[in-house]
């Protein structure tokens, strides 16, 4: 099932904690995995063709890090 965004706060906090710094797109594929969206919900998308499992993963990122709760290596 794919979470509202602030549902992923928790599993990237968690797997950055582990992890340490990793790509965005790694981020949103193990995320994925890690919280068991199917290969069908992986493909769906809104009318303007965004990706809605890649999205909600992205967004729940940027907004820990506008909280300060993650940093972006250089």
């Amino acid at each position: 099932m794919i979470r509202k965004f602030e549902g992923y706060f928790v599993p990237v906090l968690e797997y950055l904690k582990k992890e340490g710094p990793t790509s965005g797109s790694k981020i949103r594929s193990d995320i994925q995995d890690i919280t068991g969206v199917t290969e069908e919900e992986r493909n769906m998308e809104t009318s303007k063709g965004t990706n809605i499992a890649n999205s909600r993963v992205y967004w729940a990122v940027q907004y820990l890090f506008q909280s300060g709760a993650l940093n972006r290596p250089q």
